[in-house]
């Protein structure tokens, strides 16, 4: 699983990869990529290879570029969950 975020959710979205791994998922987030092209190839390899993408949709990845990429491309795959995160 590959979760879609933004940052300002780190907290919150915690909490569900926490869960997700307890119940015997793999999931991938950016928590330990530091910035710069690396982190831009790694997103796009992860991203690529997901068979599930779950988007922790707030304010903040609704408004962003980014996040609205990140949930197309699994829409496009048949593969996107939208989860629910309230602010």
């Amino acid at each position: 699983m590959f979760v879609s975020y933004a940052r300002g959710d780190r907290a919150p979205v915690r909490a569900i990869v926490s869960a997700l791994t307890a119940r015997g998922y793999s999931v991938w987030w950016d928590h330990d990529i530091a910035g710069g092209a690396a982190f831009s190839r790694e997103l796009a390899t992860a991203l690529k290879s997901a068979e599930v993408l779950v988007v922790a949709w707030s304010r903040a990845p609704v408004g962003s570029a980014g996040g609205r990429e990140e949930c197309a491309g699994g829409r496009r795959r048949g593969g996107a969950v939208p989860g629910s995160q309230r602010q």
